[in-house]
């Protein structure tokens, strides 16, 4: 058994194959085989289909890429004297203000991938390697956060831990711990959520790597008398580098491009990020686009290099493996007082990213009045039936639904096909339009909200504001 040996180089002796192994090399075989087969002639009709693909893809990505780059070297938003320039740049590189948006950025998506990996990571070793109860429950409510979304975590936290009036710093101070309190608004706060409810995609990547490994290589070095700190640092973090790297530039590209969050935590302390700063930028009178439009291709970079980073860790992985000849699944044999730390860990997460947020969130919006003690008689179904009547309200989410609904199924469709073409076509061009199709989890929402304006002012199709 060798970890970290590089794989498809003939550098170790052939082992004895059991069937699954010799079912696993003629399948390698054969598809060694197609791979150089010479390739099929591409059939007119499979043209036509790739280039109206690559068609549809180009118009939804390039076109509004394009624009925002077209818009940040304006001086005017359709202004018939606006001119080329780079003013926009300069004064984004130049000024105090755009300059903390900027690194607020970098701190907060930091500080978010720390947590959220470090947390995730913890959570994966506890489940695959300590015997539990209820495992399978556990794992439903690790992963409940990835259901919620984090800006209602962080409405949430905002009722919790705010100053003063924070749910939580209330409770500290009727102890006569006045002294413990917590601040949610600002670069901590937003860490705090962003990273909380990012642990469950961190979770979701390390469970899957920890249940790969080779868990005889830790028997092995505990009984030749290896500590578990020693076992961790030289076997189990060096065979889990590759995905903790993967699972880290993903989350940072996902902290970064974050404004909800940013938005309702930042706000009343006047801590920007580039996301929050694109809107005000759009929100002033009169409006800034050009300078929001730089803002937003500095932010599409910032994630881009993530995104490159995360390619590059994803074929890091499959470079390296171990090579063993059975699998073996981890075994959970952890119990006694490992047992009930990790037990302690997982209620912990639970509890801060699941039953205190929904418990203030669902007790809150039967209250006649924010503050006020939970006792019955302060019930209310009245919020309930105000917003049931506001025709805002059910308008609001008429459209959500109709959005979600359609947008989601025009994804799916416009994703099978491409995954189609991209396997099962012949034709040169589909690997363009599968790069293409791929591109836009490099923009943000707001930027590409932005990106989205400057195009359907110019491109005369009718769909603009509906």
């Amino acid at each position: 058994m060798c970890a970290g040996s590089r794989a498809g180089r003939g550098i170790f002796p052939r082992p004895h194959m059991d069937e699954g192994a010799g079912a696993d090399a003629v399948v390698e075989s054969v598809q060694a085989g197609a791979a150089r087969s010479p390739s099929r002639r591409t059939s007119p009709g499979e043209s036509f289909f790739t280039y109206l693909l690559l068609g549809i893809v180009a118009y939804l990505v390039v076109v509004p890429l394009v624009m925002i780059v077209f818009g940040s070297l304006r001086s005017g938003f359709r202004d018939a004297q606006a001119t080329w320039t780079i003013s926009n740049y300069l004064t984004i590189f130049t000024t105090k203000a755009y300059l903390d948006s900027l690194r607020n950025t970098l701190v907060v998506a930091t500080g978010a991938t720390f947590l959220s990996v470090a947390g995730g990571s913890v959570l994966a070793w506890i489940t695959t390697r300590i015997a539990l109860p209820s495992p399978k429950l556990i794992q439903v409510g690790i992963l409940i956060p990835f259901l919620m979304s984090s800006f209602v975590g962080a409405v949430a936290w905002n009722y919790l831990a705010a100053p003063r009036f924070g749910l939580v710093n209330r409770f500290f101070t009727s102890i006569g711990l006045g002294w413990i309190q917590f601040d949610i608004y600002g670069a901590g706060g937003i860490i705090w959520v962003t990273g909380i409810y990012g642990i469950p995609v961190a979770y979701l990547f390390m469970r899957n790597a920890f249940q790969a490994m080779d868990y005889r290589l830790e028997e092995i070095a505990a009984v030749t008398g290896a500590s578990r700190w020693r076992i961790m640092r030289t076997i189990v973090l060096p065979l889990a580098m590759p995905t903790i790297l993967a699972c880290g530039l993903l989350e940072f590209v996902t902290a970064s491009e974050n404004y909800a969050v940013a938005a309702l935590l930042g706000t009343p302390v006047q801590f920007e990020v580039l996301a929050t700063r694109i809107v005000r930028d759009v929100s002033i009178v009169p409006a800034d686009y050009g300078r929001a439009s730089a803002s937003a291709v500095v932010l599409i970079a910032i994630v881009v290099i993530g995104l490159l980073g995360y390619h590059r860790s994803i074929g890091l992985q499959k470079k390296y493996v171990t090579i063993t000849g059975k699998s073996a699944r981890p075994a959970l044999k952890e119990r006694g007082l490992a047992r009930i730390v990790g037990g302690t860990i997982v209620l912990l997460y639970m509890l801060v990213a699941v039953l205190l947020p929904l418990t203030v969130l669902c007790v809150t919006s039967v209250q006649r009045y924010y503050g006020q003690p939970w006792l019955p008689p302060n019930f209310t179904w009245s919020n309930y039936a105000a917003i049931l009547g506001d025709s805002r309200f059910n308008h609001a989410l008429l459209n959500s639904l109709i959005l979600s609904i359609i947008g989601s199924a025009i994804c799916v469709a416009i994703g099978a096909l491409v995954a189609y073409n991209t396997t099962r076509g012949s034709h040169p061009m589909r690997r363009i339009v599968d790069v293409l199709a791929t591109a836009p989890i490099a923009f943000p929402g707001i930027v590409l909200g932005l990106a989205l304006l400057w195009t359907y002012v110019r491109v005369p199709v009718p769909i603009y504001g509906t």
